[in-house]
């Protein structure tokens, strides 16, 4: 029997297109069209603690691609639209604002841009204090004349002499002509006007009921970028209780806003040490954890619903390739869309076995060296040797492991290239068990393996994927 190509209808192809326009931005930054979020239960939990909290410090840590930013927009989301009713009247303040931080220690500039289109008003600011300057300079009214028309329409709608303007007249035309960052260059010095700017940053943020930042993405050695951003964190923070005790002591009633930012798991441990940041150490630490197959489906089936195109074992298939990393779960739907469109496949559906087909070992492979090299950078490659074996022959005891893996040690580096050798000391020893335990504990921590304890020792496997992949390459 002729296998005959399948037929697609239109729907069908429209609601796949969809379904790959979904799954191809996989990160909060690229992300243009309007999706149905899927609560993981730490994002919840951050949620309700700010709805009641003031001045709580929360660091959200997980892995890269784990959904960090996605999170914490969507917490500040939630969290404007259930504190709209405090807001006063027609109040321009924000109660809630989300940011990426710029880096830097001092990035006042930098924030000023990014706050401007969230109500920060940088004109009141720059008025009130242009008028303090001119009481303590009768010479400054003169310079600001020189930048107005000779002749100009007073309050009485009368065409007069800029001269006969009186004050408010003259700063009402001034700022109708000029921004308030080109009044700032005109008229200060540029320390003044840095000093200006960073108390227009803080005024605003501590009129906030919580402040969300999404930090940077890093390189898991690159702590010096790392702790400096903390540093500036830390100083933003400590300059806006300052602002909020100075305002409480003039009578007015002010709180500290919460403030809530992201890190990546990884850089929490770097080479083996913990970040040493003290500013983590006023934080409460909550962690995002790895979706679980059936939540990444129920993603899925939020958005979209049931699609014939696409089965129920396909998406938990799916779900479990990317070991509850989202980034990582929309990228092989992607891939799978794209190769059932565009190669003319025959199956009738994107299912489980289609996607074995797509999606290969080596494919999969090459997600844990990613991951890998940022989790263990000395000896990225003992990992892997370990995951390839436990695929290779199914569960091992844990003891079974020790030695079978290469040790390696870094010896050079230059010019930002790492080179790595054997150790000659250790030769073909491979790992010591010590060392062994403290590999599999954080391979298991991401989702990579599953230990289980038995009287004879702990079993090692590498979840289901042997069965997977062997079952897929015996039907080819």
């Amino acid at each position: 029997m002729i296998a005959s190509t399948q037929i697609r209808t239109d729907s069908e192809v429209q609601e796949l297109r969809r379904v790959h326009e979904w799954a191809s931005q996989n990160t909060a930054e690229s992300r243009t069209i309007k999706f149905n979020y899927v609560w993981p239960s730490v994002g919840k939990e951050i949620l309700e603690l700010l709805k009641i909290s003031n001045g709580s410090l929360i660091c959200v840590l997980g892995v890269q691609g784990i959904g960090k930013s996605t999170c914490v927009k969507q917490v500040g989301k939630e969290l404007r639209e259930s504190l709209e009713f405090l807001k006063e009247g027609d109040s321009s303040t924000q109660l809630v604002v989300y940011f990426k931080w710029p880096g830097g220690v001092e990035p006042y500039d930098k924030l000023l841009r990014l706050l401007k289109n969230q109500g920060l008003n940088l004109k009141d600011t720059v008025l009130e204090d242009l008028k303090r300057k001119a009481a303590e300079d009768p010479a400054l009214r003169s310079k600001i004349l020189k930048l107005l028309p000779k002749q100009a329409a007073n309050a009485e709608n009368k065409i007069v002499a800029n001269s006969d303007l009186n004050s408010d007249e003259m700063y009402t035309l001034l700022l109708e002509r000029l921004a308030p960052e080109t009044i700032l260059k005109n008229f200060y010095k540029v320390r003044e006007q840095r000093s200006l700017v960073e108390k227009t940053v803080i005024s605003f943020l501590s009129a906030c009921h919580s402040i969300i930042i999404d930090l940077r993405d890093y390189s898991t050695t690159d702590r010096r970028s790392v702790n400096s951003d903390l540093t500036g964190i830390q100083k933003l923070w400590q300059s806006i209780v300052e602002q909020v005790d100075e305002l409480n002591e003039q009578g007015r009633n002010f709180t500290v806003p919460n403030i809530v930012f992201t890190l990546q798991k990884e850089l929490t441990q770097i080479n083996g040490n913990a970040i040493s940041h003290y500013f983590i150490g006023k934080c409460r630490l909550l962690e995002l954890s790895p979706f679980t197959p059936k939540e990444l489906a129920a993603a899925f089936k939020t958005e979209f619903g049931n699609i014939d195109s696409v089965s129920d074992d396909a998406l938990i298939f799916l779900g479990r390739l990317s070991q509850g990393v989202f980034r990582r779960y929309l990228r092989y739907l992607a891939m799978c869309v794209e190769n059932y469109l565009t190669k003319n496949a025959e199956n009738p559906r994107i299912d489980a076995s289609f996607a074995k087909k797509v999606l290969s070992l080596s494919d999969i492979q090459q997600d844990w060296k990613e991951e890998l090299r940022r989790l263990f950078p000395h000896q990225w490659k003992a990992a892997l040797e370990i995951l390839v074996k436990l695929l290779d022959s199914g569960p091992l005891y844990q003891k079974d492991l020790v030695g079978h893996s290469i040790r390696e040690m870094m010896i050079g580096f230059k010019e930002g290239s790492a080179r790595a050798e054997l150790d000659t000391k250790s030769g073909e020893v491979g790992l010591s068990e010590s060392e062994l335990s403290r590999m599999l504990q954080k391979l298991e921590e991401h989702g990579y393996i599953i230990r289980e304890p038995t009287k004879s020792g702990n079993i090692v496997r590498a979840l289901e994927l042997q069965r997977y992949f062997s079952d897929s390459n015996s039907s080819t």
